[in-house]
């Protein structure tokens, strides 16, 4: 998997505390995305832009699965449980508070999207089909997209 360039690292991660957070989420979190937390836990990277068609997707801010964060993985699945049906898990938010997601949902299990919490689920916008697809993707910012 691609590394990242990181700005503000997460603490590290524990087999113990994937356990608790897939029991918090009641699902298996994807194997890439797993990976990723594990040798990476962001809080923020050099490389978080995605362009799709004409748009470009910035991630301003990394989730980490922490315990100690107050913006976290398990904090932001608090408040998005409902608006996501507990079928996707926020692991990014934009500039706007907008969130970047994975779902954790049989459909399309590990595939990514874009939400934005003022629309309706149907609304997302998928992004890539797998994690690791999405962070092969990201680039750093460009101001002129």
């Amino acid at each position: 998997m691609k590394l990242l360039q990181i700005n503000e690292k997460g603490p590290d991660v524990t087999g113990e505390e994937f356990d608790k957070f897939e029991k918090i989420v009641e699902a298996k979190l994807p194997e890439d995305f797993k990976l990723f937390l594990e040798k990476q836990n962001p809080k923020r990277t050099i490389e978080r832009s995605i362009v799709k068609g004409d748009n470009q997707y910035t991630v301003f801010n990394w989730l980490p699965l922490s315990e100690s964060d107050e913006l976290s993985l398990a904090s932001t699945f608090e408040w998005t449980k409902d608006l996501l049906e507990g079928k996707y898990l926020a692991f990014a938010l934009d500039a706007g508070d907008w969130l970047f997601v994975i779902s954790i949902n049989q459909n399309d299990y590990g595939q990514i999207f874009f939400c934005r919490p003022d629309q309706e689920l149907s609304e997302i916008i998928k992004l890539a089909d797998s994690f690791e697809e999405f962070i092969i993707a990201l680039q750093p910012y460009d101001e002129n997209k």
